[in-house]
């Protein structure tokens, strides 16, 4: 299939979407929050899909003649999700767990991790919420576990599915979705495409190595910068200058006119930003600054 390139307005307050710009968001009934962003779209035809489907034909079965074995599930040894999952995880399957913010989701999907890697079999455990460290902390807390266990933070599905790839485990948990992103959709459409999709309250995202930060998802770097431009009466984006270094910093470097990502920043941050400063260190920010202000 080809992909091409389509344009859409979407609404920086709630993420509405509309083919073409308006002064007025019809959802959350904001004025001037519409931005033009590009999207990828996929684009068939019926030809293309005739040559798929002379390459790979599609076979039909009776009902009777498929086997279902019982040792098909695996089961994850906490007995009531067994009972809830049917008997345990069926291979290939895609298994959604929800809940109430604070309730014990992480903890749970944390200690399948520990049983079924306990039962012999590779799990990747991957975070976008969570460091290395506040991981290992939590599992701490728990027991021992077993070197089957692997943990990547990373939140590029496109990164992930190829660790999946190159890794093959038995079971994969992601923890959680909403904080995943494809490149295939524009940096700036990340947090309100999340917000449509998702409509959670909180957005939790990794910030740093050490550390997690929990934003409202009306809130954040991009908003308040706006909000100071409009404070301060400030109509000119190239008038404003932000300096940023990770996931947090995205929104707000795509809301500065002249916005810099420094020398050690995340990729995230690199792409959201105009400029990447090429030496570390705080010298660079001040070299930028002087530059700007001429002195």
């Amino acid at each position: 299939m080809a992909k091409g390139k389509k344009t859409v307005f979407f609404c920086q307050n709630c993420g509405h979407e509309e083919s073409k710009w308006l002064g007025q968001c019809p959802a959350c009934k904001e004025w001037n929050t519409f931005v033009e962003e590009k999207v990828t779209v996929s684009r068939g035809s019926t030809s293309a899909a005739s040559e798929a489907g002379k390459e790979r034909a599609s076979k039909v079965v009776t009902l009777s003649s498929v086997s279902v074995e019982e040792d098909e599930r695996i089961r994850t040894g906490i007995a009531e999700l067994d009972r809830v999952l049917g008997g345990g995880i069926v291979q290939g399957s895609l298994v959604l767990v929800g809940g109430d913010p604070g309730i014990g989701k992480s903890t749970l999907l944390l200690q399948v991790c520990q049983r079924l890697s306990d039962a012999g079999k590779n799990v990747l455990y991957i975070s976008g919420e969570e460091s290395l460290k506040q991981i290992k902390l939590r599992a701490d807390r728990m027991g021992r576990f077993s070197d089957s266990l692997y943990l990547l933070c990373e939140t590029n599905l496109d990164l992930i599915r190829q660790t999946i790839e190159r890794q093959k485990p038995d079971v994969v948990v992601i923890d959680s979705i909403q904080t995943m992103y494809n490149e295939e959709v524009d940096a700036a459409l990340g947090a309100e495409e999340a917000k449509r999709r998702f409509g959670d309250k909180i957005q939790i995202m990794a910030s740093g190595d050490y550390w997690v930060d929990f934003v409202d998802v009306h809130s954040g770097k991009g908003n308040a910068l706006q909000k100071l431009c409009n404070r301060l009466g400030i109509t000119k984006r190239e008038e404003v200058v932000a300096f940023g270094d990770n996931c947090n910093d995205v929104s707000m470097l795509l809301e500065a006119g002249k916005s810099y990502a420094v020398t050690t920043a995340r990729e995230e941050a690199k792409q959201a930003a105009r400029y990447v400063l090429e030496k570390p260190g705080p010298d660079s920010v001040l070299n930028v600054l002087k530059m700007i202000l001429e002195l």
